[in-house]
Formats: C-alpha cells, sequence, structure tokens
C-alpha cells in the first residue's frame, strides 16, 4: 500500500489576536469618501463653535477657548477614524486562537479554530511583509503570520518571498 499524505514543507505554529487583525486593517489604510467627509464634519462643527465665542471674551480667554474646541475636534475625528479601523478589524472573519499553517508547496493550509482553509499559488493577490507580520491577501479573508511563528527575520523574508514569486508564476 503506497502513502499519499501530501507532506508539508514547513509547517508554522501561531497565536492570533485582535491586535494582528488591527495589524492589517491599518495596512495602507486610505480613507474613503465617506470617512473624509465625516472627519471634515467633525473638524467643521469644531470650527463653528470657535467660531460662536461671544467677542467681548478677553484675548488670552478666547484664544485659550478656541484652542480647546479645535482639541477636543481633533480628538473626537481621530477617535471616528480609530473606531471605524477596529470595526474594519474585527469584520475580517479572522478567529482570535491557535493557527496551524502548513507549507504544501503549491499552497497553504490553514488550520484554525474556524476550521481548514487551503489558499493556492494562484488565489494570492499580494505577499505584504512588515516588521511584526507576513500578510497574504487572498480573497476576502487574508493569511495573517505573525514574526514569531518564523525562527529569524531571515526565515521570514524568505517566506514571503517564496510566496510573492509562487503567487507571480501562478498568475495568468
Amino acid at each position: 500500500m503506497q502513502d499519499t499524505t501530501v507532506r508539508p514543507e514547513q509547517v508554522l505554529r501561531y497565536t492570533l489576536g485582535p491586535a494582528d487583525r488591527l495589524a492589517f486593517a491599518i495596512l495602507r489604510h486610505h480613507l474613503t469618501g465617506w470617512e473624509k467627509f465625516r472627519l471634515l464634519v467633525v473638524v467643521g462643527i469644531a470650527g463653528a463653535l470657535a467660531s460662536l465665542l461671544p467677542d467681548d471674551m478677553g484675548a488670552v480667554a478666547r484664544w485659550a477657548s478656541v484652542a480647546a474646541i479645535l482639541v477636543v475636534g481633533a480628538a473626537a475625528a481621530i477617535l471616528l477614524s480609530n473606531l471605524e479601523v477596529r470595526r474594519r478589524a474585527k469584520g475580517l472573519g479572522i478567529a482570535d486562537g491557535a493557527v496551524e499553517l502548513h507549507d504544501l508547496g503549491d499552497r497553504l493550509s490553514e488550520h484554525s479554530a474556524q476550521g481548514v482553509r487551503d489558499v493556492a499559488a494562484e488565489d494570492v493577490a499580494q505577499v505584504v511583509t512588515t516588521a511584526g507580520h507576513v500578510f497574504i491577501r487572498a480573497g476576502a479573508r487574508p493569511v495573517i503570520i505573525p514574526a514569531t511563528a518564523f525562527a529569524d527575520r531571515e526565515d521570514m523574508m524568505a517566506f514571503a518571498a517564496r510566496w510573492n514569486e509562487a503567487s507571480r508564476a501562478a498568475a495568468p
């Protein structure tokens, strides 16, 4: 009897958490038109409130009030932007917990609490490497691999380069 089991070339074991999803969500984040409009409204409201200050205030009190109103407006704009990124990170569909990633040469097999997902080289749209992660964009749900899964930085860069090349070679 012949053994037909596919043996992985490499097995990576790691744990994903909210910080990993957030790292992907802020990666090359570009504001949409709606997000830009919402931020402009918040800043505009702060500017309008600053313009409503009475004219008979002292110069120091007036400028201190204007500065305080604008700082609160800027903080509100940053908070709204942060909440949007966190909402997007939560919507990635990636569960927290242990993950085992099998590199099978022509595809990756991700084993997690959500089940098993195979990502073929031709399904890889982009491989992005940061100081803390390798992100493989494939469909609606990326493969997120923290740097702690690798023995060292060179191992991480070699893995990313191999999958970047494999995706290019598989592209039509």
